[in-house]
């Protein structure tokens, strides 16, 4: 998922559509709809309270905002700020 970030940082969506679809489990799963479903539950959770959780949750909903239909760059909005305090607590 950092890959993808960094790749879309530099400017190539070939290599970010690359990574997110080897990410893309609803598209290969025998039930996709439901596979759907349980996608968008998870956007629904709170991201974890730890930190470094915080972090890789947050990463991983930026990495897979566009198979669930969500807004990428508010995703990337909140991986920011988790970072932002992951670094602060490491202080």
């Amino acid at each position: 998922m950092r890959r993808a970030r960094l790749a879309q940082h530099d400017g190539d969506p070939d290599l970010v559509r690359h990574l997110g679809a080897r990410l893309d489990v609803e598209a290969r799963s025998a039930h996709p709809k439901v596979a759907q479903r349980v996608l968008l539950r998870r956007f629904d959770e709170d991201l974890p309270d730890d930190p470094a959780d915080r972090v890789r949750e947050s990463a991983r909903r930026w990495a897979r905002a566009e198979a669930g239909g969500i807004d990428a760059d508010a995703m990337l909005a909140e991986h920011h700020a988790a970072l932002v305090a992951l670094r602060g607590a490491e202080r």
